[in-house]
């Protein structure tokens, strides 16, 4: 990186001063790229450049924001990884409001059970866990299949028992010899 920043900064002096301007920048990069159209940087790419690694704005890249930019490089900050987690999340509650024909103000009319104007987490979280139980009529048919359920392990049993007695008789019956005069 420091090798870097010093062919910038004095791409456009005769020597380095510790800040590399827009113009050193477009003339450093204009060397880098050599003769090559294809590897040459746009305006659009070097105006990028410095505002991603100018974050005070300024319009001079120090040696330190040049090291600290190219640290940054693929690494996701904790507003990417929240977003990433409750993305997901708001993807799913839109869609919920918008099955259930409700507004925002709807939802948050929903969640403010004490009426105050504000939702405090509390009241999102107890609201959040109701909107996303299932109705009466799922729950009556989770009812009705977990009874059904029930019915046949209850069968299931019943069957291996009865074929359990059987197999014990025939047993019993080819022990006493009784199967062989059958």
């Amino acid at each position: 990186v420091e090798a870097w920043f010093k062919k910038m900064d004095s791409a456009g002096a005769a020597k380095s001063d510790g800040n590399c301007t827009m113009r050193e920048l477009r003339l450093g990069l204009k060397k880098l790229s050599g003769k090559s159209k294809s590897d040459a940087f746009s305006e659009s790419d070097i105006l990028k450049l410095v505002r991603y690694m100018d974050p005070s704005g300024e319009g001079d890249i120090s040696a330190d924001e040049a090291k600290d930019a190219f640290d940054r490089l693929g690494k996701v900050s904790e507003e990417e990884v929240m977003e990433k987690e409750v993305g997901n999340t708001m993807i799913r509650l839109e869609k919920f409001m918008k099955d259930k024909g409700m507004r925002l103000f709807d939802f948050f009319n929903a969640m403010d059970k004490s009426g105050d104007g504000d939702v405090d987490v509390p009241e999102l979280t107890a609201g959040l866990m109701a909107l996303s139980e299932p109705s009466g009529a799922v729950k009556a048919l989770i009812k009705r299949r977990d009874e059904a359920l029930a019915q046949q392990e209850e069968e299931r049993k019943v069957r291996e028992e009865e074929e359990e007695l059987v197999n014990r008789r025939i047993k019993r019956a080819n022990e006493s010899g009784a199967a062989a005069v059958l």
